[in-house]
């Protein structure tokens, strides 16, 4: 089973169109049960998944309970720094049968959201279409476990 994603419009505040961008929608569950759609960047570069702290507080998990982590970004400059925890989420993927836990790296404050690699690369063969503006997922498990 492949799933196809169109890439989204990445927009300035002004409404300026800069282009498109791969993302997919995740699917997380808050502490009472109550579910959420949030858009994430697929970020081929990025080690970890990237998250503010606002939707770590929606999902009920205790952000100071987290592994402290620094993350430098390519820029290498301090000033670029972003604090903030580590935490092991589960997740699904609409159209996927299967929860996936990976660990999100929760930003102090504002942050983009996005998917890294760990946790969540290791369980899709990962296909950008640029000229089509797509994204292919295909599970790498077998579908009849």
């Amino acid at each position: 089973m492949k799933i196809q994603k169109q890439w989204s419009s990445d927009m300035m505040a002004d409404g300026t169109l800069l282009g498109f961008v791969p993302t997919l929608d995740v699917l997380l569950s808050g502490p009472q049960g109550e579910t959420a759609t949030w858009e994430f960047l697929i970020d081929s570069g990025a080690e970890f998944s990237m998250a503010p702290r606002e939707l770590c507080e929606f999902l009920g998990i205790a952000w100071e309970d987290g592994t402290p982590m620094v993350v430098s970004g390519i820029a290498g400059r301090d000033e670029c720094d972003v604090v903030g925890r580590i935490h092991e989420v589960e997740v699904s993927i609409p159209g996927v049968d299967r929860r996936l836990v990976i660990p999100i790296f929760f930003a102090a404050g504002d942050s983009v959201s996005l998917i890294g690699r760990r946790g969540f690369f290791d369980a899709f063969r990962i296909e950008f279409d640029q000229p089509y503006r797509t994204t292919t997922l295909e599970p790498l498990w077998d579908e009849s476990e």
